[in-house]
């Protein structure tokens, strides 16, 4: 759920990209203090309490905090002082010093956005008060359009560069400083393997939406791409057989961007399935715009079943397939993730959202959102790996064979086992089709379909196609 209004300013600009958060709370002060304010709606203000107030002048201090170190003189001072406490019997090399920097920067900045996320929640529950009143209604309605939903996109972005720091560098916060508990430390080390370049972190060209700014040329206006319009996965494999339209997972950005709409407006969101019950519309309406408390969590749900099925399809439905697993699961692809997430998700209805329209609670699944999230992950995932590794024939061929004797070998177990269970009318495809979890399993039935010609299922019409390849490729 990646929008780039803020996260593509963090490459050049992250200290005055999060000072959006300093404005935002002298805005909403301004607002709050205005004199020209009926007294019914200041009697309304002051009710709120002093933990309003408490809570914006937490950010700016924290954001002052993090501002004092993470620019000029202060932050050199500290990269040198952590380069010799950390590397002081070597050669400094601008890899070490890029290490550090990038260490610096996630525990920072993790610092500041678990003080800025955790008020803003607290903040953004209090003034729903002010929406329940006819008196406060339309500065409710003012504050929430020009601050409150672009503070929740930054920190939605905030998180997802520092998941990104994370994923790439196996990294993860595990305490804070003993002489200042709010400045947090992180188990970050350093390995000469690695690239610690903070503009690493956005990558170009990637399938992600990032995209290199034109530098103006005599009026002539910028040709229009795909990568204007779509969200994509990037095609990496240069032979005939790894370019079908199975390596392509694609989203329109307005469908993205029109259903984030939706989603922050949303009265009840559903994490798990134990949170369907409850939902009524008298609730809902109080809920309305839950979706941006509900944001963050939501990316962490979408990646915990992500890395779940990618793991568990490597490690446990499929082991052992080949030599190089990272490459193969390229082969498997994007839509076949897609599928496995939409289909969990479907099948124990959750990840839904819900939302209030003419006094009616209308439920959508935001799958233009999961996808975007996808697409994501895969540009994360193989945005380094080399094409050697993906034109690898003996690879992929292996791997396939496994998995169509794997698919043989647990049909004709099904199939044994229905001989001996005959009390239906089903056939024996109806039969097995309608157990897939119990003899198959429905990670595995999604890879099937794509690598069994005679599935179950029903074969992926990707896998024969490549409109999307010569519809996205880069030329």
């Amino acid at each position: 759920m990646v929008k780039n209004s803020f996260f593509a300013k963090f490459e050049n600009d992250l200290p005055g990209t999060l000072g959006f958060h300093n404005s935002a709370v002298d805005g909403i002060l301004g607002l709050l203090r205005d004199k020209s304010l009926r007294p019914e709606a200041k009697e309304v203000i002051n009710a709120l309490g002093e933990e309003l107030n408490l809570n914006l002048k937490k950010i700016k201090a924290a954001y002052e905090k993090f501002i004092s170190n993470m620019v000029g003189h202060p932050m050199q001072q500290e990269i040198d002082k952590q380069t010799y406490e950390l590397f002081p019997d070597s050669v400094s090399n601008i890899s070490k010093v890029h290490f550090i920097k990038i260490k610096i920067i996630y525990e920072w900045t993790s610092s500041f956005w678990k003080i800025a996320d955790s008020s803003w929640n607290s903040i953004f529950s209090t003034f729903k008060v002010l929406s329940t009143y006819v008196e406060t209604a339309e500065l409710y309605n003012t504050i929430y359009s020009s601050y409150l939903t672009r503070v929740f996109e930054l920190n939605i972005d905030t998180k997802t560069l520092l998941s990104r720091i994370e994923k790439k560098y196996l990294c993860k916060i595990v305490g804070a400083f003993p002489r200042d508990n709010e400045v947090l430390v992180s188990n970050l080390l350093y390995d000469e393997e690695l690239n610690y370049d903070y503009y690493s972190l956005f990558p170009k060209d990637s399938g992600m939406g990032q995209k290199t700014v034109a530098k103006p040329f005599s009026g002539v206006p910028k040709k229009k791409t795909a990568s204007d319009d779509f969200f994509f996965t990037e095609i990496k494999g240069t032979k005939e057989w790894n370019r079908s339209d199975s390596y392509v997972l694609f989203v329109k950005v307005d469908a993205v961007k029109a259903e984030e709409q939706k989603f922050y407006s949303s009265s009840f969101i559903t994490l798990s399935p134990s949170d369907n019950v409850n939902i009524n519309l008298a609730a809902a309406m109080v809920r309305k715009n839950a979706g941006y408390q509900v944001a963050t969590r939501y990316n962490k749900m979408i990646s915990t079943l992500l890395e779940y099925a990618t793991t568990n399809i490597l490690k446990k439905d499929f082991g052992n397939l080949c030599e190089d697993l990272d490459a193969f699961l390229y082969h498997i692809g994007p839509v076949v993730l897609w599928n496995i997430i939409q289909e969990d998700l479907t099948r124990r209805d959750f990840g839904n959202c819900h939302y209030v329209d003419k006094n009616n609670i209308v439920k959508f699944f935001p799958e233009n959102i999961i996808k975007k999230h996808i697409i994501d992950f895969w540009a994360e995932k193989f945005f380094d790996i080399q094409t050697s590794r993906i034109d690898s024939y003996i690879n992929y061929s292996k791997g396939v064979a496994k998995i169509r004797d794997i698919y043989k070998q647990l049909f004709e177990n099904a199939a044994s086992t229905r001989k001996r269970n005959t009390n239906d009318s089903l056939t024996l495809e109806e039969y097995l089709i309608e157990n897939t979890g119990k003899f198959f399993g429905y990670r595995r039935a999604q890879v099937f379909r794509r690598f069994v010609n005679e599935n179950l299922w029903g074969h992926l019409s990707e896998v024969n196609s490549v409109e999307l390849v010569n519809r996205f490729s880069k030329k």
